[in-house]
């Protein structure tokens, strides 16, 4: 089944409208974010980049993101970046999306990413708040 252009451009912005919203998780008060412009800066001084001492968090807990129809239809494949800041008990926080592969796709691997649990990054032993970039890939198999 084939869709016409103009069926699935007003699909494409149709979902592209509710991926532009800010929706917090509730779950572990995670916001995502649909695009930035710029990475997520550290404001505060107890929020971390990785390097100069600082270890790297590393993941414990992930969960993969399933495929919207509409993706799945169209064959897509790719990555989506995304920029967040893993918190001094392994939680993701503000999530946001860096590189865009497909708007559906996007908020898939933001809300799967806001599920994934980490060990701390961190500095001197004791655990710290790091920014970090993480990809999402996308294949059909």
């Amino acid at each position: 089944m084939r869709l016409p252009l103009l069926a699935l451009l007003a699909l494409l912005s149709s979902t592209g409208a509710a991926a532009q919203e800010t929706r917090p998780d509730t779950d572990n008060n995670t916001a995502i974010y649909p695009m930035c412009s710029t990475v997520v800066r550290p404001t505060r001084e107890d929020i971390f980049r990785v390097g100069h001492g600082i270890e790297p968090p590393r993941v414990l807990v992930k969960v993969d993101p399933k495929y919207s129809e509409l993706a799945r239809h169209m064959r897509l494949q790719g990555i989506s970046l995304l920029n967040l800041v893993v918190d001094k008990e392994g939680f993701p926080l503000s999530i946001c999306i860096q590189r865009s592969l497909f708007p559906d796709l996007d908020q898939k691997a933001a809300r799967s990413v806001a599920q994934w649990r980490f060990s701390p990054a961190t500095k001197n032993g004791e655990p710290v708040s790091v920014v970090v970039n993480v990809e999402v890939k996308f294949r059909l198999y």
